[in-house]
């Protein structure tokens, strides 16, 4: 029996967000320290993270300091997939990553660096993860969904997106996304949401996933800075409103689509007129 630990994400730095009102650089550290605890308690033989050790590349030295003292000091040497976005600069892994804090941790041996794409076996369970955007339903810019994605692992370990998408189960392989460790941003998914790592034990080819809540405390966000955000996002809201309720003031009495168009027209080109009347005449068909 082998057990596994993976988690994502971290994005440690010190500068808080600007959405924080707590001290982040501890609070992530708080993180670190308690997947080193789970480690030890569990006995895991191998710990794995998905990339986006430091918030930046090019963090300062006392992130370094914190890292590395971290790192040298774990139950067992973490598996680290290099965060194409934020663990090297440039987009270019070969050039990037030598000039990066994880490059430098790297060069240590504190950590075992994997590359961008990490595929491994344990106890005769594959695994695979990579740090890019594989995600059960359509997302914005690049993506890759589950039902399309092509290796022969039986357990995929999502990072990136940050939200927590759970374990789910297609195409004869189960999907891991326990989220992000780090929570920078106060969106929706992240305010009340406890980060997590997961459990993964495996036994001749059997395997069992458990998800970890971590250490933290949940009423970290600015509600002041929440506050003002959704005011702000308010005001551009009614703005939009308002711009349109005038229009059709101004306007009154154009009540088919094709008139607003040809109307709206007056204010961009041709071309794009005659496109929009062309695509409403496929709806209306």
């Amino acid at each position: 029996m082998k057990k596994l630990l993976y988690y994502s994400d971290v994005h440690y730095t010190d500068k808080k967000p600007s959405s924080r009102k707590d001290d982040y650089r501890q609070s992530i550290m708080n993180k670190f320290i308690h997947i080193d605890e789970l480690s030890k308690e569990h006995k895991v033989d191998m710990v794995v993270c998905g990339g986006d050790v430091s918030h930046k590349f090019n963090e300062n030295f006392r992130i370094f300091i914190d890292l590395y003292n971290y790192f040298s000091n774990t139950f067992v040497k973490h598996h680290v997939v290099a965060g194409f976005n934020h663990d090297f600069a440039g987009g270019n892994y070969e050039t990037g990553l030598p000039n990066s804090i994880l490059g430098a941790l790297k060069k240590t041996g504190c950590l075992i660096e994997v590359g961008q794409t990490f595929e491994f076996e344990l106890d005769r369970v594959k695994f695979y993860t990579s740090h890019r955007s594989i995600c059960p339903t359509p997302f914005f810019g690049s993506y890759e969904l589950y039902s399309d994605l092509k290796c022969d692992a039986n357990v995929i370990l999502i990072s990136h997106l940050h939200m927590p998408f759970g374990i789910q189960f297609e195409n004869n392989k189960h999907f891991v996304s326990p989220g992000s460790v780090g929570r920078n941003a106060a969106d929706t998914f992240n305010l009340s949401r406890n980060p997590q790592c997961a459990l993964i034990t495996v036994n001749n080819g059997n395997y069992d996933i458990e998800l970890i809540n971590l250490k933290c405390e949940l009423d970290v966000f600015d509600e002041k800075y929440i506050m003002q955000r959704d005011q702000t996002n308010a005001l551009q809201q009614i703005s939009s409103l308002d711009s349109l309720e005038s229009f059709m003031e101004q306007e009154e009495g154009i009540l088919d689509a094709s008139s607003i168009i040809n109307k709206l027209g007056e204010r961009y080109s041709k071309e794009a007129v005659e496109m929009a009347l062309e695509l409403k005449g496929r709806v209306s068909e």
